[in-house]
């Protein structure tokens, strides 16, 4: 290493060497100032990552509040079960009742088919007698 006069050395250099403990001069004084406190990152804290819950439906965490509040919990989970099976019983009959609509339907458009084709029937001949009858008086 060569040597270096006084003047020319890093640390005699305040601005120089900005780790220098000595580099605090400030216009010729020394800084009186507090430096400010070290500024850490997030990461560099320690914590502890929030425990994992486990991930239960909304159906087995509604029954468990439920069951939680006793004999009313009891009862509302009962009735909830009873108005469930109650809204399956009428989807049932709903689909049973749109299969007879359906049937119904369809015998009465089969049923106006056939009308339909009678009324043509029953035009085209009435279109024949008025054709005899106009023969027979002319």
């Amino acid at each position: 290493m060569p040597h270096l006069s006084a003047d020319e050395h890093p640390y005699t250099k305040p601005n120089f060497a900005p780790n220098n403990p000595h580099s605090m001069w400030d216009d010729g004084r020394y800084n009186t100032r507090i430096p400010p406190e070290p500024q850490r990152r997030a990461d560099q804290y320690y914590y502890s990552p929030p425990p994992q819950q486990e991930e239960d439906n909304y159906i087995d965490t509604a029954t468990k509040m439920l069951l939680d509040q006793g004999i009313l919990g009891l009862a509302v989970l009962a009735m909830g079960w009873l108005v469930f099976k109650l809204f399956n019983k009428l989807d049932a009959q709903r689909e049973e009742g749109e299969k007879v609509l359906t049937g119904i339907v369809d015998r009465n458009y089969d049923m106006l088919n056939k009308l339909e084709g009678r009324l043509a029937e029953l035009s085209a001949r009435l279109q024949n007698v008025e054709r005899e009858v106009e023969r027979i008086r002319s």
